[in-house]
């Protein structure tokens, strides 16, 4: 028996029957930093339309709608972080098939504004991307692209720093980053989970010596991981 009952509070159907949307099309977060901050529900599509709302109460109205932007590209992924210069400034980034930007949005009497901070161009198409403080950098969060054929691209605000190619790569799979042991964590087609550590990442592109980067530790789950997530244990560690 369960101590628990989960009813639906707020509900709306988001976009036209033409547009289709992925794994990682939602997220929620005060995106307009707001005081006292308020969470808004922030959606896009593959047909580039990007959608915020903000639930007030049971009935959806259309006042729930405060952005509706048409990037007028494919949107793979969304994500809110620390992405700018700014330790107190929550952005949007959003993944292209062949860019990454940060966006930043804005509230008004009217609704919400959005403008480009900065975007990244990428070599090779896109598939995921995950983001933190890599390297133990506090305040700040910086952004490593997954291309579809296995290349890891790391970026630092508008700064490219580098990229490193996976080994064995077939297919693309979810990817996290995990800041207690400060490492990216990906998937592999060997149904592995693979940790790579930032700093092993790093000097392996600085020293260019032509191998192939090893993993700092694998595990077999022998069944596909459709995502890969951090979280916090009872004791407050993060595994």
């Amino acid at each position: 028996m369960s101590l628990f009952q989960l009813r639906e509070w707020w509900s709306t159907t988001t976009g036209s029957p033409d547009e289709d949307f992925g794994t990682n099309s939602l997220c929620v977060a005060n995106i307009d930093n707001e005081n006292p901050p308020r969470e808004k529900l922030i959606v896009a599509s593959f047909q580039g339309i990007l959608r915020v709302y903000l639930p007030a109460q049971r009935a959806f109205k259309i006042d729930d709608l405060l952005l509706e932007h048409n990037f007028k590209q494919p949107v793979l992924q969304i994500e809110a972080g620390k992405f700018t210069s700014n330790p107190y400034e929550i952005a949007l980034a959003v993944l292209f098939p062949r860019s990454i930007g940060v966006f930043l949005l804005t509230g008004s009497a009217t609704g919400l504004s959005i403008k480009q901070a900065f975007n990244n161009k990428l070599e090779r198409n896109a598939f995921n991307f995950t983001y933190g403080g890599f390297g133990g950098v506090e305040n700040r969060d910086y952004l490593c692209v997954q291309s579809s054929d296995g290349q890891l691209s790391v970026f630092e605000g508008e700064n490219f720093v580098f990229s490193i190619q996976l080994n064995d790569f077939v297919i693309p799979g979810p990817i996290c980053y995990n800041s207690r042991i400060d490492s990216l964590i990906t998937f592999n087609s060997k149904m592995e989970i693979e940790a790579y550590r930032y700093a092993s990442l790093a000097a392996f592109f600085a020293s260019n010596q032509g191998k192939k980067i090893q993993p700092e530790w694998t595990c077999i789950i022998g069944d596909i991981a459709l995502e890969i997530s951090p979280h916090y244990t009872t004791g407050g560690k993060q595994g």
